[in-house]
């Protein structure tokens, strides 16, 4: 039976704080609190962390915190979509405040996204930036913090089953 994300959604960002050990036990006791409440989490590690977390916690939902525009090929040093399929991330962050990227690139990025078979969650600056980002269609319209704004309440419907994972 496929895993489904459905809400309520939980983003669980550590950022680069944690070293991996803490970081890891951070992820398991997570998943042991999100299948006890029966609840979908999203977790956000570093980037090198990623593949590790997935492994070990495969019922947790992880996103990359970022990613690049760029293709395959000549992309030296580019976090493309394609190569965070292929380590098990389930989604992306786009337009985190601490990796904001312009609103063509929101949309851009929505869309190599969802060519690699990645969800999307966008943060938005302010309510009229979260609508017009909504209207790209990301999976997960942001959430609250740092300032910025989300559209949940207006997405709820969307959210109760926005993907879902053999």
């Amino acid at each position: 039976m496929p895993l489904e994300l459905t809400a309520p959604i939980f983003e669980i960002g550590p950022k680069n704080y944690l070293p991996r050990k803490e970081l890891l036990e951070l992820a398991a006791a997570v998943a042991t609190v999100a299948a006890a409440c029966d609840v979908s989490v999203i977790i956000t590690p570093p980037i090198l962390d990623l593949e590790t977390v997935k492994a070990r916690e495969p019922e947790l939902w992880v996103f990359a915190q970022g990613m690049d525009l760029a293709g395959p090929g000549p992309s030296t040093g580019a976090l493309i979509p394609e190569a965070l399929a292929q380590v098990g991330a389930d989604g992306v962050l786009l337009n985190h405040p601490e990796r904001a990227i312009s609103d063509d690139d929101v949309a851009a990025g929505i869309g190599r996204a969802r060519g690699c078979g990645l969800l999307s969650m966008v943060w938005a600056e302010d309510e009229n930036q979260a609508r017009k980002l909504a209207s790209y269609g990301p999976d997960i319209p942001g959430s609250r913090g740092c300032g910025r704004h989300s559209l949940h309440k207006r997405h709820s419907a969307r959210q109760r089953r926005v993907g879902h994972r053999p």
